[in-house]
């Protein structure tokens, strides 16, 4: 079946005109565009360019260590951090993530980069170990 079908919330082709006051009030998803659907799919799964790109900046400031022993703010840190490098794991073809830290002495510190991700349990304890 070479049908092809409109594709919607696009930012550049045709003017959806269902999607006119949603482009009034700022969303750029206001085209569409006619697509094969195989031509859709393909371009999906064989681009690197289309991942997720997910940046994420830790504190790894003095204060964090200081006031850890009364709330817990660098223990909690820490789990969210172990939390998304786990939910993200195994998924590098879809999310590029990358995580950076600032402190008082430095003001951004790479812990990895996207083609640098914490595979394995023991990378993923040393980055952990850069913040603390």
């Amino acid at each position: 079946t070479d049908e092809r079908r409109w594709q919607r919330y696009r930012t550049e082709g045709e003017l959806d005109p269902e999607r006119i006051v949603d482009g009034v009030s700022g969303d750029r998803n206001v085209y569409m565009r006619r697509e094969r659907a195989e031509e859709r799919v393909a371009a999906r799964l064989g681009s690197t360019e289309n991942r997720h790109r997910v940046h994420i900046v830790a504190d790894a400031s003095g204060s964090m260590y200081r006031f850890n022993g009364e709330d817990g703010r660098l223990d909690r840190e820490e789990q969210a951090l172990l939390m998304v490098m786990e939910a993200v794991s195994g998924f590098s073809d879809r999310y590029a993530v990358s995580l950076a830290a600032h402190s008082g002495e430095d003001p951004h510190l790479d812990l990895f980069s996207a083609e640098k991700f914490p595979s394995t349990a023991l990378e993923r304890l040393q980055v952990l170990e850069r913040v603390r």
